[in-house]
């Protein structure tokens, strides 16, 4: 157990000791920093700084009056995109070349948006033409916000034909205040606002990632070191003093090990960031249990999977290559996080709980979705888990104490079963 311990410590030390080490642990959360002011920039309205040019050709009688309204209203109230509108009039024979003419401003980009309004868009038989320049994402706002304020004008016109209040139907039509209220499971208490339950819903995400950053991240690293201990002859002078069940038992412990320092920064910088920002964050002692045991388990078992794909590889190239099927097979809990959170009983979710390899990432995504989820189903999942471990470390081991000192070509299939039937 001493040798054990100081491969481990060994891989350890000289894993967070490495200056790349410390600028990825730090680099992560200031990345997802980046990204959450940015998203809340971009959720925040703003005023574009130069007035979109718009040019209106009505067709419809008495209808100029109420768009120049609206359009004044819409001004004066300080809309969120500055609009600057013209309106030109076409009748009988003239429409054609004005429309030709304006089209052609469109196009050399001297206008924004040119409308045509038909004849008999009052009375619902004619249409609101829209001519844009090109398919531009930008223009999504003007062209929204335009539409909506000649919609406004159209109806302001069919209520004063009908003799009625424009300003009534408006107060008719006001929107009831709403106010999205979410009560804890256990408990009395509530939270109030979207903000709060958008927070609250990225709790799976960021389980899931750190699961799979645990795993997965810190294997590749763990791959990475067999390769190169092995081409460097190392792995031989270190063999000469422990056996390879030793090694690797230790090169295991001490990358476990490293995993758990990284979410433990990491948890900690999130709960420190969200206690900032007043963001509530539910996160229940059994879930912390369940991530805990499920992330020691998970990180056994692709270990022992990615220890043995390194032992009997020569080059990163050929690692990647036998590596890829089983980060494809983890990969499944991650883009499926989001359907998997809101259907948490769902058929394939309750199937990825009870494969081994993708057990920890599913059953953490459905633990964090609110929803009841039995103990009995809980125990069921990491007892599969668990009873893979012994075989997974059986084969590992086999596989990791003779290809380790093989060089040259890469083993058969019939070969690594030679090798797990040797005593």
């Amino acid at each position: 157990m001493r040798k054990i311990l100081k491969v481990a410590s060994r891989e350890f030390l000289d894993t967070v000791q490495t200056k790349t080490f410390l600028v990825g642990l730090l680099m992560v959360p200031l990345i997802f920093g980046i990204i959450w002011f940015i998203s809340k920039d971009i959720g925040r309205p703003k005023k574009a700084g130069a007035a979109q040019k718009v040019v209106v050709t009505n067709l419809a009688e008495g209808l100029s009056g109420e768009i120049q309204s609206v359009f004044d209203n819409y001004k004066t109230s300080g809309g969120k995109r500055p609009l600057e509108i013209t309106e030109a009039r076409a009748g009988g024979a003239d429409f054609q070349a004005i429309s030709a003419q304006y089209k052609e401003l469109l196009r050399k980009g001297k206008l924004d948006l040119y409308v045509v309004l038909e004849k008999d868009v009052v009375e619902g038989q004619g249409k609101m033409l829209l001519y844009t320049r090109g398919a531009r994402l930008d223009d999504m706002e003007a062209l929204s916000t335009v539409e909506n304020l000649i919609n406004q004008a159209v109806t302001n016109l069919r209520c004063r034909q009908r003799n009625i209040s424009p300003d009534l139907l408006k107060e008719i039509r006001r929107r009831v205040p709403t106010e999205q209220v979410a009560l804890e499971v256990s408990g009395g208490k509530e939270r109030r606002g979207i903000p709060d339950i958008l927070a609250a819903s990225m709790v799976p995400f960021f389980f899931v990632f750190m699961m799979f950053m645990g795993v997965v991240g810190h294997n590749q690293h763990l791959l990475t070191s067999i390769l190169e201990e092995k081409n460097s002859r190392i792995i031989e002078v270190l063999l000469s003093a422990i056996s390879p069940f030793q090694l690797l038992a230790g090169k295991v412990l001490g990358m476990g090990a490293v995993g758990l320092t990284v979410m433990g920064l990491w948890t900690g910088t999130a709960i420190a960031a969200a206690a900032w920002r007043g963001v509530p964050l539910e996160v229940s002692p059994r879930m912390v249990v369940c991530f805990i045991s499920y992330y020691v388990m998970g990180f056994l078992l692709i270990s022992c999977i990615f220890a043995g794909i390194g032992s009997v590889c020569n080059t990163l190239k050929e690692a990647q290559s036998l590596v890829m099927p089983i980060s494809v097979l983890l990969m499944l809990p991650v883009v499926s996080w989001f359907p998997i959170y809101q259907n948490p009983e769902w058929l394939y979710a309750r199937v990825l709980s009870f494969i081994p390899p993708t057990a920890p990432m599913a059953m953490m995504i459905r633990l964090s979705s609110g929803r009841s989820i039995s103990t009995l189903e809980i125990l069921a999942s990491m007892a599969v888990l668990a009873a893979s471990l012994p075989a997974a470390v059986w084969a590992g081991a086999k596989i990791f104490r003779t290809g380790i000192l093989m060089y040259g070509k890469k083993p058969r299939l019939g070969e690594l079963v030679r090798w797990l039937r040797q005593k």
